[in-house]
């Protein structure tokens, strides 16, 4: 089925929406524009600023907990815009947020031999 033009423009003003809420979210917390990944690992060499694997961090790891009040995505872009961008966060990429994750978890596994 094909969608009407006012179907069209409809999701073409959602994606706009969450796009530069997103790009403004994201500035602000890197303090750069274009945003940029952290880099806490020196993952890169370059800054990283692909705004679709740019993510936003819980600095103290503790996102799964705050996430019911927060939300993800969209609504948490939203809910930190509503608190005036509050203290905590940092802009990472994907992969960034995964080596933490990982590291976070190794720590927690102190007779782990790899």
């Amino acid at each position: 089925m094909e969608s009407s033009d006012a179907e069209m423009r409809y999701k073409e003003a959602q994606f706009k929406k969450r796009y530069y809420l997103k790009m403004e979210v994201m500035c602000f917390y890197s303090q750069h524009d274009p945003p940029q990944c952290a880099n806490p690992f020196g993952e890169h060499q370059l800054p990283y600023t692909n705004l679709d694997a740019l993510t936003i961090d819980h600095i103290d790891d503790d996102g799964a907990e705050r996430r019911a009040e927060e939300g993800h995505g969209y609504r948490f872009y939203c809910w930190l815009k509503k608190h005036h961008y509050p203290g905590g966060y940092q802009v990472l990429c994907w992969n960034c947020q995964w080596i933490k994750r990982n590291q976070g978890l190794r720590a927690n596994l102190p007779n782990l031999q790899l």
